[in-house]
């Protein structure tokens, strides 16, 4: 039966490699678009913004290896099923079980190779990922500040810019400051440039433009050649950045003494699931060899093997996905309830693949 493995092992590999590609290029450009905007209205480069996108595939791949490996594991056994394939195994003494394994292997390089995503290689992705995205906000660049609209720089001042250009050139400028709610400026300029002092902080130069002033008593308008206004003085304060859980390494998780009981939960359920998840590999690809392999429906056609699989596996992961949403709740019963659901697939998967089960058609 070494042939057969090699061949099916073979003939495994393709279509979860294609689905694989499939999925992380569909996902990968719904998440690029999400950064669209800061290509074309807020002057973020291209190598900025790719090198944005790409930190994101590691938390997309965890969910999308398991899912792959079940696209191409429902197309192999349904094609077994269509060519005809079966029937000579079994009549050669081949049980159903030794028909599976070689799939087994597969399931476990997808399950390590997740493990490794999930406990090295998303954390750093994301601590990257938001670092970058920290490091944008604080740094009051000019992708902040978007063209023909009003732009809320903190909680006191709004800029609007008619025209940008390269070089942080701004043509048509409004500044509306409230930091003194009693005293609120409008400054408005022909022209202005974005600057930064020794220390990498910016502000706003304007040029050939009018202040003015507003009180309860009077109101006053000065021209100016040249102004200076500190826009971006709430994004320049530098504060420390705290890690969300999904930046933090397995053991970093279970440091939870000095957080919230919200917090803690969310650690809590996330130490839960980098180490369930890559074991869904294991159900999502028993559930179509129990299905369309350890049932009598293979005799009569696969499409009503095949939906039903489908189906059985979009109800398996949704369950994972909202066992883990409530365990992100605190909710304990879902928490430790999410390892027996999975544990229980598996296990009905194999009785089904077993000799000693009786199989029902569909």
């Amino acid at each position: 039966m070494r042939i057969f493995t090699k061949y099916l092992f073979g003939d495994l590999i393709k279509p979860t490699v294609t689905a694989l590609v499939v999925l992380l290029s569909i996902l990968w450009l719904m998440q690029s678009l999400r950064f669209m905007d800061y290509i074309v209205n807020k002057g973020l480069d291209v190598s900025t913004f790719l090198w944005i996108t790409v930190l994101v595939i590691p938390s997309l791949l965890i969910v999308i290896l398991p899912l792959s490996l079940f696209a191409g594991a429902t197309y192999s056994f349904k094609r077994l099923n269509d060519d005809n394939e079966l029937a000579p195994l079994f009549f050669s003494g081949q049980s159903k079980w030794g028909i599976v394994w070689p799939t087994m292997f597969m399931a476990t390089l997808i399950a390590i190779f997740s493990y490794v995503v999930s406990l090295w290689v998303l954390p750093a992705g994301m601590t990257a990922f938001k670092a970058l995205q920290h490091d944008l906000r604080q740094s009051g660049g000019s992708i902040l500040i978007e063209e023909g609209a009003f732009n809320q720089m903190g909680d006191s001042v709004m800029v609007y810019v008619r025209e940008k250009h390269p070089n942080m050139h701004l043509k048509g400028i409004l500044v509306h400051d409230t930091n003194n709610e009693s005293k609120p400026v409008t400054l408005m300029a022909e022209e202005g440039f974005i600057t930064f002092d020794d220390k990498g902080y910016p502000s706003l130069a304007l040029v050939n433009g009018t202040r003015q002033e507003i009180n309860q008593q009077q109101q006053s308008i000065v021209e100016f050649s040249r102004y200076s206004i500190d826009i971006m003085k709430e994004f320049t304060q530098k504060e420390v950045r705290k890690r969300g859980p999904q930046e933090l390494y397995l053991g970093e998780l279970l440091n939870v003494d000095h957080l919230s009981a919200k917090q803690r939960n969310e650690h809590i359920a996330e130490f839960h699931k980098r180490l369930l998840w890559p074991l869904t590999a294991f159900p999502l690809i028993l559930i179509p060899a129990a299905i369309l392999i350890g049932t009598k429906s293979r005799r009569f056609g696969s499409a009503k093997p095949t939906t039903v699989a489908i189906l059985a596996a979009f109800f398996f992961q949704a369950m994972v996905v909202i066992n883990h949403n409530l365990a992100n709740k605190g909710e304990v019963l879902f928490l430790y309830g999410q390892w027996l659901f999975v544990i229980s697939v598996i296990l009905i998967c194999i009785y089904v693949l077993s000799d000693i089960s009786k199989q029902e058609e569909w």
